[in-house]
């Protein structure tokens, strides 16, 4: 838990603590936005870059402390707005004093849903699809929170499911039949009145349901209203079990810094008025260094988690783990904002991708060398290809290398220069022979004949080579050169 005297300079008088925060955004109060204020945070109040001067810091987390201290404020639409911006909730959850997390902790707990159909609605069901996906995307500490992130990920549909259940109570009367004399019994075969035989035709079925999420839990569909029951309890439980962990996560004084780093950019604004300029213009293997220098270098993890956020839900997704680069990033801010048609083409992508579905559409060669790490197309549209590798990286404070999806980004089919792709398998391959046959293997398929693979595993290497700074490639252009350098423009984490 964080330490309460880290927060005794905080600046205790409210309506000061409002004034001042007016001043230091510069803008104008009047009556109607005081009242804003008192009702919801203010927008202005939340703003990443504001929040790079601690002072203000202190005070929006001072104001926030507030409103969770006022009776009269609805905590469920406060909660709803710290989760309206990627990261905010997080962020100010490892923030607040003792007394400020408690007051969301306990409104999310003792609210926390007791029927399966009460779930997909719940607050709670919101806060742990954001935090499941965000530290899945985080991957600290790797072991804990993957089995908490398959956990949510499958339990969802499951209570879903649960909640469309419906049972047949049979009717306790006996249907009415035919009498039969005595001597005829067994020789005439007796028949249900015609109403009887109506109200058969007529009576309730249970609704078909698909029953793939109750056997990837591995278990069996529910027969009856007390089996159905049962089972909600069971994963319920379970899910607030989860919440709980994710809450000791976010408290933990070690990773504040990093939950700081994934909100607000360590970036001057000026920096951050020329990220948000456009990339029309660049070239297919443009790059840009003050996007780079906006990864903190404290975590490298924070660029594939903020592209992960990008995401509705983790649903879909499989055990490959995507890491975003700085360009694919830029291209699936782009695609949102101006092709949801693309987007969601795109994501479908990513989720074939990281369910192992290696088909032939999904993994074409682009570099040719047998000595080089292959670069692989995956085919979206007629005109758009997503190029990546098959990386292997060593798991946070573990001693396990995986096979991991590295996504380079986003390019239409006259933009896939064959050469400029052989340059960058061959700077990977400098990482050694064992890198490159550990990023080339593959598993044997889940079925005989099919091309869907899982992520294979390796003892971790002691020491792994860097590879080469730059390239000695002739007619190599030399923005291309710039984009083959894979420490800086593609945004490789060292680990």
């Amino acid at each position: 838990m964080m330490p309460d005297h880290l927060w005794s300079g905080r600046l205790e008088s409210k309506p000061t603590n409002i004034l001042n925060l007016d001043v230091a955004l510069t803008k104008k109060s009047d009556d109607s936005s005081m009242q804003s204020m008192r009702t919801g945070l203010d927008p202005a109040l939340l703003d990443p870059h504001t929040l790079q001067d601690e002072v203000i810091l202190e005070i929006a987390i001072g104001n926030i402390e507030d409103h969770l201290s006022d009776p009269v404020v609805n905590k469920d639409h406060l909660i709803d707005e710290l989760l309206s911006r990627d990261s905010l909730f997080e962020f100010v959850f490892s923030r607040l004093s003792s007394n400020g997390a408690n007051v969301l902790k306990r409104r999310l707990l003792e609210t926390f849903p007791t029927a399966a159909a009460q779930f997909q609605k719940s607050v709670a069901s919101k806060v742990l699809a954001r935090l499941s996906l965000y530290f899945w995307a985080l991957s600290y500490p790797a072991d804990h929170l993957k089995e908490c992130h398959r956990a949510v990920d499958l339990a969802a549909p499951v209570l879903s499911a649960i909640s469309m259940l419906s049972f047949v109570t049979p009717s306790p009367i006996s249907p009415i039949e035919d009498e039969i004399p005595e001597e005829l019994e067994g020789l005439i075969v007796r028949r249900k009145k015609q109403g009887t035989r109506k109200n058969a035709r007529r009576a309730p079925r249970s609704p078909v349901v698909d029953s793939r999420p109750f056997h990837n839990i591995d278990v069996d569909v529910p027969q009856s209203d007390a089996e159905a029951r049962e089972l909600a309890v069971h994963l319920l439980e379970d899910q607030m079990h989860i919440l709980q962990s994710y809450f000791d996560v976010l408290r933990n004084p070690e990773l504040s810094e990093t939950f700081k780093a994934a909100y607000i950019p360590q970036i001057s604004p000026s920096d951050s008025t020329t990220t948000a300029v456009d990339s029309d213009s660049e070239s297919a293997s443009g790059s840009t260094a003050h996007e780079d220098e906006a990864i903190p270098s404290a975590f490298p993890m924070v660029q594939p988690m903020k592209a992960a956020l990008y995401f509705d839900s983790a649903d879909g997704f499989g055990d490959w783990r995507i890491l975003i680069s700085t360009r694919a990033d830029r291209n699936l801010r782009e695609a949102k904002r101006r092709d949801q048609n693309l987007f969601r083409i795109i994501i479908k992508k990513i989720k074939e991708l990281s369910n192992g579905h290696f088909s032939d559409d999904n993994q074409k060669r682009l570099s040719g060398s047998d000595n080089d790490i292959p670069i692989y197309e995956a085919k979206m549209t007629r005109d758009t290809r997503l190029v990546y590798h098959i990386d292997c990286i060593k798991e946070f404070e573990n001693d396990v290398e995986w096979q991991v999806i590295r996504i380079f980004g986003i390019y239409t089919h006259s933009q896939l220069d064959k050469r400029f792709w052989e340059a960058v398998g061959i700077q990977l391959a400098g990482k050694g022979k064992e890198y490159r046959k550990r990023c080339v293997f593959r598993n044997t398929p889940h079925h005989p004949g099919d091309k869907v693979f899982s992520p294979a595993s390796f003892p971790a290497q002691e020491n792994t080579p860097l590879p080469p700074a730059s390239l000695d490639i002739p007619d190599l252009r030399n923005e291309d050169r710039e984009e083959a350098s894979v420490p800086s423009a593609l945004s490789f984490p060292h680990y």
